[in-house]
């Protein structure tokens, strides 16, 4: 499910779905490794390993361009999913909206 709004200072994005429990687990790890530092650094950081090893799944580097490039605060919660092996992951982004005053 995704959900939008927007006002005059920014956009807000909801994206909710269902996955299974390794998937939500390498997720966190992800996410645990792209949120600890300054995002430019890391993404540049994560460029270069991806450079070196293309093949690698989930590099994060979409979410760090958002974070580094837009200025997105990035959140997310994880629970249990309707299904018992299922995982909800719910991701909030938050992206500023650039006013141009003449």
């Amino acid at each position: 499910m995704i959900e939008a709004s927007m006002d005059s200072e920014c956009f807000k994005l909801k994206v909710s779905n269902d996955v299974d429990g390794e998937d939500a687990s390498e997720f966190q790890s992800l996410l645990a490794d792209i949120t600890v530092g300054d995002p430019m650094d890391l993404l540049i950081q994560r460029i270069e390993a991806n450079a070196a090893n293309p093949d690698v799944r989930g590099s994060g580097l979409g979410l760090l361009t958002l974070m580094s490039d837009y200025g997105a605060r990035l959140a997310w919660i994880f629970s249990a999913a309707d299904e018992s092996d299922r995982i909800c992951v719910e991701t909030y982004a938050s992206i500023p909206i650039s006013q141009i005053h003449n």
